[in-house]
């Protein structure tokens, strides 16, 4: 048992160390990715009908992977951050 240990958390670093940089380099242009997300919110914002506003964050997240190649998790962002009403204030941050 004290073999396994050591082999799984040596296999867990060499995988975290092959995918930071490339979360890293999806990270390096934040201000763009963040207006991104914003031209996106706004884009689908206000009220679309029940169904329309349960695809809303289906559609914000493809706009964002059109527009930079990644998916607003990739990069970190929340897709709508903590406190964020669409409804009400569609294109504020």
């Amino acid at each position: 048992m004290r073999t396994f240990l050591p082999g799984s958390a040596a296999l867990i670093v060499c995988l975290w160390q092959t995918l930071a940089p490339s979360a890293q380099a999806a990270r390096a242009g934040g201000s763009a990715a963040q207006e991104a997300l914003v031209r996106c919110r706004q884009m689908y914002g206000g009220d679309r009908g029940k169904a329309g506003n349960q695809a809303k964050p289906l559609w914000v997240e493809s706009c964002f992977r059109r527009a930079t190649g990644h998916y607003p998790s990739e990069v970190g962002l929340p897709l709508y951050p903590p406190g964020y009403d669409w409804f009400t204030n569609p294109d504020h941050y």
